[in-house]
């Protein structure tokens, strides 16, 4: 036999066995068709989440510490060359915290808290108009008395009988 022969037999072969046998040449090159895919629905039901219940008491004491806590920042934020945002920021939570403060006490003891409010809220105007920092140690003065006249009206102890 020839070679030619030889060869055009092996190659008409293995083009027959390759075409009538081979599956996976036949799905290369046959197009499936599209299935409908069923659409899940998806049902979102609103959770409400209430939070942690508290008690009169303990809304009280945790506004009190927040109050606290933020006061301590703004008159630590309250230094020469200090960063003036951060005296505005920290003053506007420490008196966010007072009112949260106020809406926890009786009548009589929120009108006398509003008092501190306002001077808080005057020490935060002061803040604000001081652009170059220049009356720092007066306001920090003030915010240290004003801390202390607070701790010394509105600590837990001594309003505890006066809670709504």
């Amino acid at each position: 036999m020839n070679i030619l022969t030889r060869t055009g037999v092996v190659v008409i072969l293995s083009s027959v066995v390759v075409l009538s046998g081979c599956d996976t040449l036949s799905k290369k090159f046959i197009r499936k068709s599209k299935k409908e895919k069923a659409a899940v629905q998806m049902v979102l039901e609103p959770e409400v989440y209430t939070g942690p219940v508290m008690t009169r008491e303990e809304r009280y004491r945790q506004a009190f510490m927040f109050w606290q806590n933020w006061h301590d920042e703004f008159i630590a934020a309250l230094i020469q060359d200090g960063n003036r945002k951060k005296q505005i920021d920290t003053s506007e939570e420490a008196l966010k915290n007072l009112k949260a403060m106020q809406g926890q006490l009786v009548a009589g003891k929120q009108e006398i808290l509003e008092g501190y409010i306002r001077r808080l809220r005057d020490l935060e105007d002061m803040v604000k108009q001081d652009i170059y920092g220049q009356n720092v140690s007066q306001i920090r003065s003030a915010a240290e008395r004003l801390k202390r006249d607070i701790l010394r009206d509105f600590s837990y102890t001594d309003v505890k009988n006066e809670l709504q």
